[in-house]
């Protein structure tokens, strides 16, 4: 398995406009299961004053990209103990359907397993979503290519 990110890899941080070098020095070996991400820290390279604690920033490691994916909105998607997962619209209920994440971006995660693109993935997060929840589609929309629908639980 390749591995995407390593200590010592190059970055670049970008704070507004501003961009700057530096390196990979923190992974985190922990899932934050709320987001489905791994903490990164990067050092930086320039003024330490351009930045204060807490300072939100973006950072590019360049380490890969995919193109022509599936792909839903970060939102979509869900964990529970560790499992991704998504709920999808079938017979006017939401059924959860687990998945598996490849790829997360800023606002889209690749979906490599679960779904197909024809499936209507309900993208509400009420937290009164529960498989087998009796749901109507009430708006359809096209994001990036893939067909995703949204619905709201009744």
């Amino acid at each position: 398995m390749q591995k995407l990110l390593a200590p010592g890899q190059k970055t670049l941080i970008k704070k507004g406009d501003t961009e700057y070098e530096g390196n990979v020095i923190f992974i985190s070996q922990v899932l934050d299961e709320e987001t489905g991400l791994f903490k990164v820290k990067s050092s930086i390279s320039g003024r330490a004053s351009d930045f204060v604690k807490g300072t939100t920033v973006k950072i590019d490691t360049g380490a890969e990209k995919a193109k022509g994916v599936l792909t839903l909105p970060i939102d979509a998607v869900r964990y529970e103990d560790r499992q991704a997962y998504v709920f999808v619209a079938r017979d006017g209920k939401a059924i959860r359907t687990d998945v598996v994440v490849g790829l997360i971006g800023d606002q889209a995660a690749e979906i490599k397993e679960g779904i197909n693109p024809e499936d209507q993935v309900i993208l509400s997060r009420s937290s009164l979503l529960r498989n087998g929840s009796e749901i109507r589609v009430i708006k359809t929309t096209e994001v990036s290519g893939d067909t995703d629908k949204e619905a709201k639980d009744e």
